[in-house]
């Protein structure tokens, strides 16, 4: 009788193997059919009268480690992704998300390289794929391919080094468990420009203010000059630092397409506290391609505030010295300048429109596209 067991138990055991070595199996050839399907729609993107819908990143730091040797560390980003209808609870209505199917990153520094593919499942929004390709100075080249589950738990790791199938033990340049945590990290930062969260509230400080509101409005200007001679000052310079970000979308109905770019100001401050980059300036370019619709805004801010806490976060919400938005819509153009105390308190507001809100959204925007640069810029990923 214990001999029967024994046997049943192993067909059993046996059986469940087959089982699930066949879902394994089937959930492969799924994910490489998905990244075939991914590349044609990279390859059509934008051509034969589809809409472009991308987003690209640019970043550009230097590191100056004496008079000789300097390090310029550059990445781009490029993320691809769909219109998915969603509903939205809260507001009880239906809307056209913007889902990512596919992120490109390119890394270099210092003759060192990396290439990474991420192909997400656009429905769940999961990593399903991820490719690394890392080669040194030395022309030392590693791979890494990492298939997950549709829990996002891997089932299969290829890797090569020097161009040999090796073990994952074998180098240190990629793994699943780093592919996944990098590709978690890259998505949130496409989340925060593309599907921005309702968790940004109007912050107000409770400093006591030292300056008259004309004080303030003189600084405020002096604060200006003094930005756009330092941005001049980095375009010429052969050390020139910079972080870019544009994004081509077609908006719900029969929207035209869109264009948005966006430009942040920095410099890299060692004040004594952990060195961090701090952004004084941001643009952003908004137009529709051969359409009468376009808004461009600046804001201004107090990089000395700037601080991050132990998450990486900014420490506390940092409000705008001053605000501009320029809007050219059907032949008319429609301006809003809104100036702020050290607290966050609109002080000024100068508008040709009747409709103003006391700079309330452009500071909950300012909160948002820092946390954007912070990520980008300061993170430890």
């Amino acid at each position: 009788m214990k001999n029967v067991l024994f046997v049943i138990l192993l067909l059993f055991v046996g059986s469940m193997a087959v089982k699930a070595q066949h879902s394994q199996d089937e959930r492969l050839k799924n994910i490489r059919a998905a990244y075939a399907k991914a590349k044609e729609l990279i390859a059509d993107n934008g051509k034969g009268g589809n809409p472009a819908l991308d987003m690209h990143v640019d970043m550009k730091t230097v590191n100056k480690v004496d008079e000789d040797f300097i390090i310029e560390d550059e990445t781009s980003l490029d993320y691809y992704f769909t219109k998915k209808r969603r509903y939205n609870a809260k507001e009880e209505m239906f809307y056209e998300a913007d889902a990512c199917y596919f992120i490109i990153e390119r890394w270099g520094a210092n003759g060192h390289t990396r290439y990474r593919e991420m192909l997400f499942d656009s429905d769940s929004g999961k990593l399903m794929f991820a490719y690394t390709k890392s080669e040194t100075h030395a022309g030392f080249v590693t791979e890494t391919r990492s298939y997950y589950d549709s829990d996002g738990k891997p089932i299969e790791e290829k890797h090569k080094a020097g161009g040999k199938s090796v073990d994952s033990s074998d180098h240190l340049y990629g793994n699943a468990k780093s592919d996944w945590v990098s590709a978690t990290y890259l998505l949130g930062i496409f989340t925060e420009i593309m599907e921005p969260q309702d968790n940004y509230t109007v912050a107000f400080g409770s400093a006591a203010l030292t300056q008259t509101k004309e004080e303030r409005i003189t600084a405020i200007r002096a604060s200006y000059a003094k930005s756009r001679q330092q941005m001049e000052a980095n375009k010429k310079s052969d050390t020139a630092e910079s972080l870019s970000i544009v994004v081509h979308d077609q908006e719900e109905g029969e929207c035209p397409p869109v264009v948005t770019e966006i430009d942040y100001s920095f410099s890299l401050c060692n004040d004594g506290e952990a060195p961090m980059y701090r952004c004084y300036f941001i643009s952003e370019h908004r137009h529709h391609n051969n359409m009468g619709y376009d808004q461009y805004s600046e804001f201004l801010l107090d990089d000395s505030e700037q601080r991050l806490g132990s998450n990486g976060k900014p420490a506390k919400a940092i409000n705008p010295m001053f605000t501009y938005t320029c809007v050219h819509e059907e032949g008319e153009k429609y301006e809003w300048r809104y100036y702020f105390d050290a607290n966050g308190t609109c002080i000024e507001t100068k508008s040709n429109h009747e409709d103003t809100d006391g700079g309330k959204a452009d500071k909950i925007k300012v909160h948002r596209l820092l946390h954007v640069f912070n990520a980008l810029m300061n993170s430890q990923q």
